[in-house]
């Protein structure tokens, strides 16, 4: 059996791709460069935007402590803030999860940017500001 749809139905399927499509153009364009991702780790690191442990603080936390509390003056996201306005298509895609420890996101970001299969050997790395700023440092030009 062959399914017909009306053409109001139509339109109204048309409207709602379009309204994905551009929803999901407008996340995708929410990139952060690995650099800025540092940056931000120094900042969470003197303490002055939350009391960040690198042992123990969550990404739940730091999101919720410090990121949307950054952003939330400008009803936009952290990425676009830190990117002044600008949109910048990412080159990878990274997941996480909401328990798991922030450092841990950032040292498997900052392993695969430096072309490293070991994220934990920048556990130690990333755990102090001067090891954050010698990473900065170090970073491929193209991370």
């Amino acid at each position: 059996r062959e399914l017909t749809l009306s053409r109001q139905r139509r339109q109204t399927v048309c409207r709602k791709l379009v309204k994905t499509a551009t929803a999901v153009r407008c996340l995708a364009e929410n990139s952060v460069p690995v650099g800025g991702l540092l940056q931000f780790l120094l900042e969470l690191h003197s303490g002055e935007i939350m009391a960040f442990d690198p042992a123990t603080s969550t990404t739940a936390q730091v999101v919720f402590q410090a990121i949307v509390p950054l952003s939330a003056h400008t009803a936009s996201a952290y990425a676009t803030v830190m990117n002044a306005g600008e949109s910048h298509f990412p080159d990878v895609m990274v997941s996480h999860g909401w328990g798991n420890q922030f450092l841990r996101l950032v040292a498997a970001i900052v392993a695969s940017a430096n072309g490293d299969a070991a994220y934990w050997l920048w556990l130690p790395v990333l755990a102090t500001a001067a090891g954050t700023r010698q990473a900065l440092r170090t970073l491929r030009p193209d991370a």
